[in-house]
C-alpha cells in the first residue's frame, strides 16, 4: 500500500508516490511514530531509486487508540490522509 498525491517539496521537487517505510509502536507507553518516504513516482520506488524526502511523524497519545492490531499500516495511511496537510484527497495505491 502507498499513497498517490502530487505535491511539491520544500526544495521545489515534485513527488507523487508516498510510502510508509518504517513504524515504531510502543504499546507500553502508547507512542506511535512512522516514516513516510516520498518518491518522484511509483516507478522510481519500484526501480530502487532513493526517496526525495522523508517525513518522521509522531501520533499524539490521544490518537493511540486508533491503532488496529490487524491493519496497522492501513490505519496509519488513513490517519496520515486526514492529518497531513494536503493529503486529504490522496489515492490509495
Amino acid at each position: 500500500m502507498a499513497l498517490q498525491k502530487e505535491i511539491e517539496t520544500d526544495s521545489g521537487v515534485t513527488v507523487s508516490y508516498h510510502k510508509i517505510e518504517s513504524t515504531n509502536i510502543n504499546w507500553h507507553i502508547k507512542e506511535v511514530s512512522f516514516t513516510v518516504s516520498s518518491y518522484k513516482d511509483q516507478e522510481a520506488r519500484i526501480n530502487g531509486k532513493c526517496a526525495v524526502e522523508r517525513s518522521d511523524i509522531s501520533l499524539l497519545k490521544d490518537d493511540f487508540m486508533i491503532i488496529d492490531n490487524f491493519n496497522i499500516l492501513e490505519t496509519l495511511y488513513n490517519w496520515f490522509k486526514v492529518n497531513a496537510v494536503g493529503f486529504n484527497d490522496a489515492v490509495d495505491v
